[in-house]
């Protein structure tokens, strides 16, 4: 009897090529007919037929998650196989039959005749003959070559797996850079003929008109382009009416400082030609907006990395803009062809970059002042006043729109404000009610589980894209300057299963993450209510684990305990917050972001992979091992800016000195945002095992975090 053959090793030119799965299943066709030890007996090849047809067709369920019609083309001549040779191995190979037969008819003639009683001895011995050869030639051969042969199995199956997850052959990164650049270079360009469009209507606002300029700059690729850009990228999912432009925006932003600088140059305070070069500046506000609205802002700011560094309150959208208007040449063309003279574009950028210099700039030549802190201000800027309005009128509807008019009719005439934007004590009511709907916007609409779910999802796939390729940081640019249809095909041409299924379940499906858990981050505020614990409130936020620590011998919760808890597990949250969760500290801090979201996978990974059969189900790309790149459970900072300081910046004359909202009206417009939260999401599938992820998190949180 030959021993079993060593399993080959898989030959390494073959990882990738298609010819390494028919490789594999010849491998496991050819093991039993050749030199395998169940070669030379008629059971052994039989039971592992039997064996394979029980696979194949009783458990069809783990073959169908394998979907792309892989097993039709892979499984045909294994079964063809199979078929043929069943009933080949009844015909050739029976001799072992008869002594099998000849014990069981002796056994019934024991039972049924006592006269054969004497026979007993010989029929047990025939018996006993008949099982040790069953034994010999079945179970023996059997378990020594079950492990090779389900070896070569388990190879097969991990290399479907590997066919469906990698797809192609990956194409080479100068192919997908090409790509990329074949899409974006048409966005670069001034055709020769096109139509110029002078009369403007949007939603909102009345029919208006616009100059030669405008018009010439409405007309050109990169500003159509806001046309396939959608404003709230994900909030479609809730809101149905959600589905307006970012180029409906900044038509609305450059309406608005219309109106605002018509009224200033009638007062001899601006000319015509300053107010032409603000509603320039509101146009190209966000000319270089990334596709998904803000989602993709963290990873954008790998691509300004070698522009120096970014300062931490710039969006992408606004850093790209400086750098356009400093370093790219196609952009300077542009608005030089649509009449923009040299000296005006050095005030665009000044506007934009507002550094030390270009405040000092900007405050001797006070007008231009004025219109940067109308697109980009600190608090109530037009860009945030008609977004806030937009918005709403797209998912709340009309009742919660404010009368822009009136607002606008109140600001303070500029030269006696040293070119701030304030407005009259008339216009209290107003900015607090524009503060108020800002918050709902957030809270209910661009934070809300369903659009921040998607974000996340997106942002994760083109950081693995980003990673996986890789993308030079001009070619990142160059991807973020697509379409929202645009980013989608790339990533489905060259981007890995992680990739496609993220961007594909964001856009076509509500709710494929969910969130499990949110930790305030000014948790001490709300667990406190008069110096004492709210207890049903850290029920609701900790894990059972978490609480059962916290509790006292009677099973009570110890409030002196907890108290000291919540304080530094308060402090641990914003140290969090700070180091891994802000998109905005620094270029890299996306990745900061992806590197605690994978140790947080590795935390739960034996809750995770109890679950991987049901997240095969829906195709969800769960690698054998968890990648560092490709993490499962997303972790979302807190939203704090909007209203962090917003309260106590001066927007308001009264008693004839400037006062801040929350110094006018005696208390904070928004107290206790429900998006101050650390926010964690996980697949559909892991929903059910939120008590062990969220005490995974804490653990985690407790352990690595400073408390100071």
């Amino acid at each position: 009897m030959s021993s079993p053959r060593q399993v080959h090793p898989l030959p390494s030119k073959t990882l990738n090529s298609p010819l390494n799965i028919e490789f594999l299943r010849l491998e496991i066709l050819s093991y039993r007919r050749k030199d395998s030890t169940i070669g030379r007996f008629a059971f052994g090849n039989f039971a592992l037929d039997v064996l394979d047809y029980v696979v194949i067709w009783v458990t069809p369920s783990f073959i169908q998650s394998y979907e792309m019609g892989l097993e039709a083309q892979l499984m045909g001549p294994f079964l063809s196989y199979l078929r043929s040779n069943l009933v080949q191995h009844f015909k050739t190979r029976t001799w072992i039959i008869g002594p099998i037969i000849g014990a069981i008819a002796a056994g019934g003639l024991f039972g049924y005749e006592p006269a054969l009683t004497q026979l007993a001895g010989p029929v047990v011995a025939t018996a006993s003959v008949a099982v040790v050869l069953i034994l010999i030639t079945i179970a023996w051969p059997l378990k020594r070559s079950l492990s090779s042969y389900l070896h070569l199995q388990k190879s097969y199956y991990i290399e479907v797996e590997k066919r469906l997850r990698i797809g192609s052959t990956p194409e080479p990164i100068a192919n997908v850079q090409k790509a990329i650049e074949n899409l974006y270079t048409p966005y670069t360009l001034a055709p020769k003929t096109r139509y110029l469009r002078q009369d403007i209507e949007i939603p909102l606002y009345p029919p208006f008109q616009v100059g030669e300029t405008v018009s010439k700059l409405l007309s050109l690729p990169c500003f159509l382009r806001l046309d396939e850009i959608e404003q709230l990228s994900f909030a479609h999912h809730i809101f149905e009416g959600a589905k307006h432009s970012r180029r409906e925006h900044v038509l609305g932003v450059m309406y608005l400082m219309r109106e605002v600088c018509d009224r200033f140059v009638k007062a001899g305070l601006m000319t015509d030609r300053d107010a032409e070069i603000a509603q320039v500046a509101a146009l190209i506000h966000d000319s270089f907006h990334t596709p998904y609205g803000h989602a993709l802002d963290g990873v954008g700011r790998l691509g300004l990395k070698e522009n120096g560094p970014v300062p931490t309150d710039w969006k992408y959208d606004r850093g790209r803009l400086v750098l356009a208007l400093e370093k790219d040449n196609w952009f300077r063309l542009v608005l030089t062809e649509a009449g923009l003279r040299e000296q005006e574009i050095e005030v665009l950028l000044r506007i934009f970059r507002f550094e030390k210099d270009d405040i000092r700039w900007l405050s001797e030549n006070g007008r231009y002042l004025f219109v940067a802190n109308l697109v980009q201000g600190a608090s109530i800027d037009l860009d945030r006043l008609d977004y806030v309005n937009r918005d709403a009128i797209h998912t709340w509807g009309s009742q919660d729109v404010l009368d822009y008019k009136r607002l606008l009719t109140n600001i303070v005439p500029p030269d006696k404000t040293k070119w701030l934007v304030l407005f009259k004590e008339d216009a209290a009511d107003l900015l607090r009610t524009a503060e108020v709907l800002r918050y709902k916007n957030f809270a209910l609409v661009y934070e809300s589980d369903e659009n921040a779910s998607a974000e996340e999802m997106v942002s994760h796939a083109l950081f693995r894209f980003f990673k996986r390729v890789p993308l030079s940081r001009e070619s990142l640019r160059q991807l973020l300057m697509l379409s929202d249809h645009e980013l989608e095909g790339i990533v489905s041409r060259f981007g890995g299963e992680y990739e496609r299924w993220m961007v594909r379940s964001a856009i076509r499906e509500c709710s494929s993450y969910v969130a499990i858990a949110t930790y305030p981050t000014n948790l001490e505020d709300v667990m406190r209510e008069s110096g004492k614990l709210k207890r049903e409130k850290m029920t609701e936020i900790f894990s059972k684990k978490t609480m059962a620590q916290l509790r006292d011998p009677k099973g009570e919760v110890d409030e002196e305990k907890a108290l000291q808890f919540v304080s530094t597990f308060s402090k641990k949250l914003k140290s969090l917050q700070t180091a891994k969760l802000n998109p905005r500290s620094s270029s890299e801090a996306f990745n900061e972001k992806a590197l605690f979201e994978h140790n947080l996978d590795e935390k739960c990974s034996s809750t995770i992979k109890e679950k991987r059969e049901y997240l095969k189900q829906r195709s969800f790309p769960l690698a054998q091992d968890l990648s560092a790149d490709e993490p499962i459970i997303f972790v979302r900072g807190a939203i704090e800016e909007p209203w962090s300081n917003n309260d106590d910046v001066e927007v308001l004359v009264a008693d004839g000195r400037s006062m801040s909202l929350r110094g006018y009206f005696g208390q904070r417009i928004i107290a206790s945002p429900k998006i101050y939260g650390i926010r964690i999401f996980v697949p559909l599938e892991l929903k059910d095992t939120a008590e062990e992820i969220k005490w995974g998190f804490e653990e985690y949180v407790a352990a690595t975090f400073a408390s100071t």
